[in-house]
């Protein structure tokens, strides 16, 4: 990446400086979006704008006029060409309150930032070799009122990836006080067992997945029951058939282990299909 957008400007980033009074860097007063794009082709784009507003009005932020639909689609897509990149594209829209002030802000006026770099295939594709995932529960990942949106305060996921990367595995899932699944450190979770389809309710806190919306309809077109429960624990993990991971960037990638439980793949090879087909038409 050469470019970065800046309130709908660019810069070099290597010329770019931010400032000791930046908002995110010093209370974690923001939230993002993160999309994948094949060239100009931004996935789902309307989806993650309209989860990206919905959050910046919980959080009390300001929405910008050139927050309209096609004015930040239209930077995203000149950010790409400034960039050359005309294959897959990983885009991160980062929105923070403007500097100044303490706790208590001066006021709810946003800057933002566009970064983007490239990924190593155009579309989505099931990961050959499955993950192994753990459960993370040296700390709880509670509810809070804007738990289904994407905030920069991170450290729970921060100390998921820590233990992730101390145990050598390739994900772990976030539980809450209760010892009920929320979701892994960048993804939804969903289950299989028999002709239903389990995943943690928006109620539990997890993000509320742009990806997660898409594999619950068509997993509905499909005829699998759909459950979206606040009470699935490790017992339902260890009786699941099939466990996979969503996320918008990523489509669907299939769990193969947790610790001497081994899951097969055959439902999620068939909505990761579906999904591949949906985003070509």
């Amino acid at each position: 990446m050469k470019y970065i957008c800046y309130n709908g400007d660019f810069f070099l980033k290597d010329d770019f400086r931010i400032s000791f009074k930046n908002r995110a860097l010093n209370y974690g007063d923001g939230l993002f979006e993160t999309l994948r794009a094949s060239a100009s082709d931004i996935f789902f784009f309307e989806n993650h704008l309209k989860r990206l507003i919905n959050g910046m009005k919980i959080l009390k932020m300001k929405i910008p006029k050139n927050f309209e639909n096609e004015n930040l689609k239209n930077q995203i897509k000149h950010l790409i060409l400034k960039n050359k990149l005309f294959s897959g594209v990983r885009i991160k829209i980062l929105v923070i309150r403007k500097d100044g002030g303490l706790y208590t802000p001066i006021n709810n006026e946003i800057n933002y930032y566009i970064f983007i770099e490239k990924l190593p295939k155009k579309n989505y594709y099931l990961n050959k070799i499955g993950l192994r995932i753990g459960i993370f529960d040296e700390i709880f990942k509670e509810k809070t009122f804007y738990s289904n949106f994407k905030t920069i305060n991170s450290m729970p996921f921060i100390l998921a990836g820590i233990f992730k990367k101390e145990n050598n595995l390739d994900d772990v899932i976030l539980i809450d006080g209760k010892k009920q699944m929320v979701e892994t450190i960048s993804s939804n979770i969903f289950l299989i067992k028999d002709d239903f389809l389990f995943t943690p309710s928006l109620e539990n806190g997890c993000v509320d997945g742009i990806m997660r919306k898409f594999v619950i309809k068509i997993s509905k077109e499909m005829g699998l029951k759909i459950s979206e429960t606040k009470s699935l624990k490790k017992v339902h993990l260890i009786r699941a058939d099939e466990v996979f991971l969503t996320n918008a960037l990523q489509g669907i990638k299939w769990v193969a282990a947790y610790k001497d439980k081994r899951y097969f793949n055959k439902t999620a090879k068939k909505i990761m299909q579906k999904l591949i087909i949906m985003r070509n038409e």
